[in-house]
């Protein structure tokens, strides 16, 4: 949901994450493995990603983040 699936090699996204300063200090066997862990997916502009529990990495342009929390807990800190 959210956006167009697009085909990218292990290689085309290891060498992404690499430049991420985030992932600065993975060797590469490990951005590899990392990256074949990926779906890599184009959303239009103003289009909605409505996926919770998942991680997001934006590798052009910006998002805006919106959550909606539930009922708290009063005896959680």
């Amino acid at each position: 949901m959210g956006g167009q699936q697009s085909k990218h090699s292990v290689d085309e996204l290891t060498s992404f994450l690499h430049k991420t300063p985030f992932f600065v200090y993975m060797t590469d066997q490990e951005l590899k493995d990392f990256a074949k862990c990926f779906t890599v997916k184009k959303v239009a502009k103003g289009g909605a990603i409505r996926q919770s529990g998942d991680m997001y990495i934006v590798a052009e342009g910006e998002i805006q983040m919106t959550t909606m929390l539930g009922p708290q807990d009063p005896n959680s800190e």
